[in-house]
């Protein structure tokens, strides 16, 4: 059986893990716009309300995608753990 304690320490060091890849993703993107022309995108969830931001129309419609996935992907998990 898993302890609570153990699913705390993973949930931290995922949460770390996350962060320092966001930082990589950030330096990465900082270097790539200083040697030339970076595109960028992204989703802000408020609520319910996805807010698509993006540096081009492709890019904005390119997170938009990704997020859409994203979103599918957590409810099929959470259906599968949790049941209809």
């Amino acid at each position: 059986m898993v302890r609570p304690e153990d699913l705390v320490r993973v949930g931290v060091v995922l949460t770390l893990l996350g962060v320092l890849l966001l930082l990589a993703a950030v330096l990465l993107a900082v270097v790539k716009s200083a040697s030339g022309r970076g595109e960028w995108g992204g989703v802000i969830l408020i609520g319910p309300v996805p807010v698509v931001v993006g540096s081009s129309p492709k890019m904005a419609l390119l997170a938009a995608l990704v997020a859409l996935v994203l979103m599918v992907l957590a409810l099929a998990w959470w259906w599968s753990v949790r049941g209809p």
